[in-house]
């Protein structure tokens, strides 16, 4: 086959699966409307079968739907100063949008404004069979068919629909001209997730003529950045393994490529929203409307969600930036760049593929893993049983053992805390959201000092041994808390701050656990207490003190904040650290009088929290980015566990959920030498 029939045979097939996106969306859009997060009552007209989505997926189609409609109010309220006698909406790629139809009935449309859509040939005529099915539906609206050109699929005075290749630009030029469009006349190009699925090529050629011919215009863009970080690859993956690769995306990776693409192409002004910083922009009455529709716990994958899709807006002539977008413009700076650190990936055990579980050092070379999120009887579920981990060689060993799965139960986001008598100590998580577990679980496996062998862990005998027991109540039943054992009085005692609960998303309660008599001592609440939060990290240092840092606050906003607990005087107090990102969902250890954050999600735009120092002695934060991802073992580095093992970071399990993008375990052990992070 020659290379030109090879390159049409795979741009028709492309073209095919990018069509067939547009299904799956317009049934997410239709789930979270359903859902309550807008209200569009037309996109029932165009799902065949309604499906619920997840809540994340909900989410996601919600944030997009706010973008759109922050994009309409700024346009209408501009077209409103400017007193145009007439103005226009074309919508590239725009599928099965009803953004017309929704805009019309609230009556939003200024006066003399046309509407057009255009999308490819069977994509228009499948969405016009569906206007006239349901057109008693929709009031005071007829199509018309103009025969004159076979590309119009249907119009009338306002509205038109278009089935044309977006990379043909003469036929576009052509066909509305046909439409009898005034190209001097104020006009909006939306493109939602279109000009991406493109090659460069036909984008910037697309873009190129729009700005060439439309003197008076602006071009909304709402698409994928960041295509090489952990979640960027998993993103990536998921369009080419549907068939509709992000073409233009690792030629434009970040925001600052974006931006600077449509300066070189001659748009006036030019700046750009990511949806992490738009939706930290909401009211707090509208933060708790969506907290209150679905059940949710996926906050890492939302915000990596939100971190990797980008609003922006080009414009020239008389059109201008919105404030929404001029504010942010004037804050543009060069993206944070910090010294990269080393580490070393090993495959994984598939008993290692998890995230939302907790992993203790049992002795030295053995690691005991228990519950999470993986992959367990061949399905994705909640984790039961525990599992051992030899380091050195990385074999790992079920026990399944019914006393253990009845007791332990299958739980995510709990802790273990493991003590000097080797005794390890369970204490909340969840099973499902909002179905927390409130047993303290206790269950002894050796003493700390012994060497565990091969021979230890293939032993029957030894693993029926094992006894779980439950030690009354927990102080508060919670799940994405902190756990850390400290020295009070010669007593091992366990400290638990904050996490979510049945009724709270976050909390401030603190607790300290007595493990010689079990009994549960509540920490008055006082100024410099730690705000309510989940999510966050704490570790042991000086025997009786724990460090709190970060976590997310119950606005769902990432923090950065250090606290620091005296469990002698039950004390209180902040340390104040500079240049430290904010981050939750980290790992955190105390070593050499430093403390190390690893991991996490931050809420600094192309920024993925590698690992953070904080110097105790000068109380100053070192940055360290996260390596170059390797595209076929990409690593999501939050829901992991991590331990200190000879001067080394052992980092096992994390990913999640990745908003439409499927499930992600990461696959790799990640080691991390100590010593070569200073």
């Amino acid at each position: 086959m020659s290379n030109s029939k090879y390159q049409l045979r795979f741009n028709m097939e492309s073209s095919i699966q990018v069509q067939a996106t547009n299904d799956s969306s317009i049934v997410s859009k239709l789930s979270a409307s359903k859902s309550g997060y807008y209200e569009d009552p037309y996109l029932i007209m165009f799902v065949d079968r309604e499906q619920k989505r997840s809540s994340i997926i909900n989410r996601g189609y919600y944030i997009r739907f706010k973008a759109i409609e922050m994009v309409f109010e700024s346009w209408f309220s501009l077209m409103s100063s400017l007193q145009f006698p007439k103005s226009q909406i074309i919508s590239l790629g725009a599928g099965f949008d009803t953004s017309y139809f929704r805009l019309k009935h609230y009556k939003k449309l200024p006066p003399n404004c046309r509407y057009i859509e255009v999308d490819f040939f069977p994509v228009m005529s499948r969405k016009k069979y569906c206007i006239e099915k349901n057109i008693s539906k929709i009031s005071n609206f007829e199509l018309f068919f103009d025969l004159a050109e076979d590309k119009i699929v249907a119009s009338n005075e306002e509205y038109s629909m278009l089935g044309i290749d977006l990379r043909n630009t003469s036929e576009l030029e052509k066909t509305l001209k046909c439409l009898d469009v005034d190209f001097t006349s104020p006009t909006l190009f939306l493109s939602e997730c279109a000009v991406t699925y493109m090659d460069t090529k036909s984008s910037d050629g697309l873009i190129k003529w729009i700005q060439k011919h439309f003197p008076n215009s602006a071009f909304v863009a709402y698409e994928q950045v960041y295509p090489y970080d952990g979640f960027g690859i998993v993103m990536r993956k998921h369009f080419d393994i549907l068939g509709c690769p992000l073409k233009s995306l690792t030629s434009f990776p970040s925001k600052e490529a974006q931006l600077d693409r449509y300066s070189k192409m001659g748009w006036s002004s030019c700046s750009s929203l990511l949806m992490s910083d738009f939706f930290n922009g909401f009211s707090h009455k509208e933060t708790e409307r969506i907290q209150s529709l679905d059940v949710f716990d996926e906050y890492e994958m939302w915000h990596e969600k939100c971190h990797h899709y980008i609003l922006l807006w080009a414009c020239q002539g008389i059109i201008v930036l919105p404030e929404a977008f001029y504010q942010k413009s004037c804050q543009l700076s060069k993206e944070l760049r910090f010294p990269q650190f080393n580490w070393k990936l090993t495959p994984a055990n598939i008993l290692c593929k998890r995230f939302g579980h907790q992993v203790i050092l049992l002795s030295p070379d053995c690691l005991l893993l228990s519950g999470g999120f993986g992959l367990q009887d061949r399905k994705h579920q909640r984790i039961s049983g525990l599992t051992l981990c030899k380091i050195s060689s990385l074999d790992c060993f079920s026990i399944c053992l019914s006393n253990i799965q009845d007791v332990i139960g299958k739980r995510m986001f709990h802790t273990v805390s493991y003590l000097s008598d080797g005794t390890a100590v369970v204490l909340g998580g969840r099973s499902a959201p909002k179905k927390v577990f409130e047993k303290v679980v206790t269950f002894r496996l050796f003493k700390q000092e012994h060497q565990i062998t091969e021979k230890d862990l293939k032993e029957n005998k030894f693993l029926q041994s094992i006894s779980v027991e439950e030690n009354g109540d927990m102080c508060h039943g919670s799940w994405r808390h902190s756990a850390s054992v400290v020295k009070i009085k010669d007593s091992d005692c366990i400290v638990i701050f904050g996490g979510s609960s049945a009724k709270k998303i976050a909390t401030d309660k603190c607790c300290i656990l007595n493990t010689r008599d079990w009994i549960w001592t509540e920490v008055s609440t006082q100024v410099e207490t730690p705000s309510p939060r989940h999510s966050h990290s704490s570790t042991t240092f000086e025997g009786s003190k724990i460090v709190i840092t970060g976590g997310l606050s119950e606005n769902e906003k990432i923090l950065n904040s250090v606290h620091v607990l005296d469990c002698q005087s039950l004390k209180w107090s902040v340390l104040e650290v500079s240049g430290l990102l904010p981050r939750y969902s980290h790992t955190s250890h105390h070593f050499d009088n430093k403390i190390f954050l690893i991991g996490g999600i931050t809420s600094t735009s192309g920024i993925s929290a590698g690992i953070g120092i904080i110097d105790l002695k000068t109380n100053c934060a070192t940055e360290l980015s996260l390596p170059e991802q390797d595209p076929e073992y990409p690593i999501i580095l939050s829901n992991h566990c991590s331990v200190i093992y000879n001067e080394e970071f052992i980092i096992v399990g994390g990913g999640g959920n990745c908003f439409s993008f499927g499930t992600h375990f990461n696959d790799r052990i990640v080691t991390v030498k100590i010593k070569d992070l200073f």
